[in-house]
């Protein structure tokens, strides 16, 4: 059998001027790489947010007390980290970013950095929450985090 296979492609060859496949077969897929960094006022989050996010607190009615939210991506990504911000809870914002919060793209091993501002009116304790929805695959999705706040 193999003899026949052999005289055959000796035949095409020299016969017909068949060639040969010499294209090289397509690289296997890459696996999509995105882990994703997360700072609070510069310390590093690790696994996320999970415990949550304290304001200092703040005087009633004054401008507010921000809180740094840095986002990045580690030299191993390969691919951009996409997703969202969300804030909610009376008194808690996102006010100011280096992108839109609602449409977040960060290309590999770049950082962007948005600010949370608690902006109490009234004393009291007062809790609100962050939504990061991302495509990362070092963390689940979405990450919710509680923020904290107290206005005196």
């Amino acid at each position: 059998m193999k003899t026949l296979i052999l005289i055959s492609t000796i035949t095409c060859l020299v016969l017909f001027g068949c060639k040969k496949d010499s294209s090289t077969p397509a690289a296997p897929p890459v696996t999509p790489v995105i882990n994703m960094l997360i700072y609070v006022n510069g310390n590093y989050a690790v696994a996320g947010i999970s415990g949550g996010i304290y304001f200092q607190n703040a005087q009633a009615t004054a401008s507010g007390t921000l809180v740094e939210l840095l986002i990045g991506t580690d030299p191993k990504t390969n691919e951009a980290l996409k997703g969202s911000l969300v804030v909610s809870g009376q008194y808690f914002s996102i006010v100011e970013g280096d992108t839109a919060a609602n449409n977040v793209y960060i290309s590999p091993g770049s950082s962007q950095t948005w600010y949370l501002s608690f902006n109490p009116r009234t004393t009291g304790n007062f809790r609100g929450t962050l939504t990061i929805t991302h495509n990362a695959t070092n963390m689940a999705s979405p990450i919710v985090a509680t923020l904290y706040g107290t206005g005196d």
